[in-house]
């Protein structure tokens, strides 16, 4: 009785789990398993691999093909939605809701059936190009990009897909987000022009009977610098209005879907981004405009002592998310107001106008101004301030005295040349200096790029090493097959720098950077073969030197 052509693979109760056979890959000839769970299954698996080796064969099939069929094959069919989900399960429980609407809104639609095998450059492609017809920014794009990727790999780690250097769709990735630091208020004029067009908004809604407060909201969130989910969560309790000093705690913010995320909370309670409460001293206009809410609220018998300083508009609660300010309607405000391109504002960017009218009304008192932002550090503060002019500034350094810029030697210009004529010499003049400095930095450029490659290239070679010192000592000691440690450490770091280097440059690729890390200890180990024969050659050149110049008997 011959033996079944697979192996039965037993659980823990000693019953059948499985059948597992062996095949040889049409493309690289290793041998390889697939396993299925009734043997008729496993046999029909084994034989679509003989096909796909006739296929290969005739020609009939690209190794692309061949490679996705295979995985597929050993694998099983493991879908995009497959692997998501193991990726939202690993994720803190902080991104879940990032993850879930990146995933809704960005890529479900797209990807969620597909197999992960079958994801190529094309599709995504296609994907991006489908993306930004939306109008969605490049960056949004690329990190729905990133995500995904991030659960793709962690299906290569885990062994659930078949892992590598590289994606499943290669080297390509979406084109990099330019970088576009959002427009701000400029100065108070602007700021003035900004809460006008809001006022002009409420008063239309405050003649229909409509409670409003888009006024208030924006010059609030502009003179403290809150972020919008703050001003959600702002309480009349968090603010001294009726005695000085005036003064605002923000200890709080809203977050999206609080009240569905955390039934128990009256109030949104999550904490500031950074964590820390901070306590700001409150604009007088900020003052005025939080005066006038509070009376506004008073007479729609909304105000409670613990409520909201900016409730919802239907019945004075909470908000239940973390816009105060709608971003369509910001940019609306925007247009409206007469300030230069709309597209790139934000509502973030009413914090970058505090911090930047703070850092020139401080006199450039950063410490403080991190202070009122809430900033966990300078750095992360020096992203928000922007130039407080438009266009191309002037130097606001004074004009120095007259007399002290040296007027210099009288200038010959052609004779009889007019004002025109004489503006054309000089520029003729300078241009052609400009030239012949641009030619000799040039020259003086290449050179100096020509000098710093050798030096590197002779330092990679030896490897920071004295091989010439290291030569000479095996042959003194009269050892030729020695090969010193310090030898083998060079050859090993050269073989570091290279495999990095290569790594970065070809995109993951472990196989191309091995072979470059090679030929730099080949290199390297080459470079101490001519030091110990430059070393052999001065030995043996002095040893006849001093046999030559020994003294003759007559």
């Amino acid at each position: 009785m011959t033996a079944p052509p697979y192996q039965t693979l037993l659980g823990p109760d000693g019953r059948p789990r499985g059948y597992r056979s062996q095949f040889v890959d049409p493309l690289t000839g290793r041998r390889r398993s697939v396993t299925a769970k009734t043997p008729v299954e496993l046999l029909a698996k084994v034989g679509r691999v003989r096909e796909l080796r006739q296929d290969v064969r005739l020609g009939l099939v690209s190794r692309k093909d061949v490679e996705s069929k295979v995985r597929a094959l050993v694998l099983g069919r493991v879908t995009v939605a497959d692997v998501w989900r193991d990726y939202a399960a690993s994720a803190p429980v902080r991104s879940a809701g990032i993850l879930r609407a990146t995933w809704e809104r960005r890529l479900e639609a797209t990807f969620a059936k597909l197999a992960v095998a079958d994801l190529d450059e094309t599709l995504w492609r296609s994907w991006e190009a489908g993306e930004q017809k939306k109008g969605l920014a490049q960056k949004t794009v690329k990190n729905a990009y990133d995500v995904l990727a991030a659960a793709v790999r962690l299906a290569q780690r885990s062994g659930k897909v078949q892992g590598g250097p590289l994606l499943p769709w290669g080297t390509w990735r979406p084109r990099k987000p330019e970088p576009n630091q959002p427009e701000c208020l400029r100065s108070v004029e602007e700021l003035a022009a900004l809460v006008g067009a809001a006022r002009a908004a409420d008063e239309i809604d405050w003649k229909a009977g409509r409670h409003a407060d888009l006024a208030y909201r924006v010059l609030v969130l502009s003179l403290c610098g809150l972020r919008q989910g703050e001003l959600a969560g702002l309480g009349w309790d968090c603010v001294q209005l009726d005695a000085e000093p005036f003064l605002m705690a923000v200890r709080f913010q809203a977050v999206d879907g609080w009240r569905r995320l955390f039934p128990a909370w009256e109030r949104p309670g999550a904490p500031t981004k950074s964590r820390k409460a901070r306590t700001i001293h409150l604009h007088p206009s900020c003052v005025l405009a939080l005066r006038a809410q509070r009376e506004q609220l008073r007479g729609r018998g909304w105000y409670r002592a613990d409520g909201p300083c900016f409730p919802n508009g239907k019945n004075g609660a909470w908000r239940t998310h973390a816009d105060s300010i709608k971003p369509d309607r910001f940019r609306a405000l925007v247009a409206a107001a007469g300030l230069p391109n709309p597209e790139r504002w934000t509502t973030h960017s009413t914090r970058h106008s505090f911090a930047s009218l703070e850092v020139v009304a401080s006199g450039g008192d950063l410490a403080s101004v991190q202070r009122r932002t809430g900033h966990s550090s300078l750095a992360q503060l020096e992203g928000y301030i922007h130039a407080t002019g438009r266009g191309l500034p002037r130097s606001a350094v004074p004009e120095l005295p007259e007399g002290v810029v040296p007027a210099g030697p009288p200038r010959q210009l052609p004779e009889h040349a007019g004002p025109t004529e004489a503006l054309s010499a000089a520029v003729v003049d300078l241009a052609g200096a400009t030239a012949d400095r641009a030619e000799a930095y040039e020259r003086e450029r290449t050179e100096a790029r020509r000098l710093e490659r050798e030096k590197q290239r002779e330092k990679w070679r030896q490897g920071g090493a004295d091989f010439d010192a290291l030569a000479r000592g095996v042959v003194e000691r009269g050892a030729p097959d020695e090969r010193p440690r310090e030898v083998a450490e060079a050859a090993d770091r050269a073989y570091r720098r290279a495999y990095g280097r290569e790594l970065r440059v070809a995109g993951g690729d472990h196989e191309r950077a091995k072979l470059s890390g090679i030929r730099a200890r080949r290199a390297c180990l080459g470079a101490w073969g001519k030091c110990l024969a430059r070393a052999r050659r001065v030995s043996d050149h002095d040893g006849g030197l001093k046999n030559d110049e020994m003294p003759q008997g007559d």
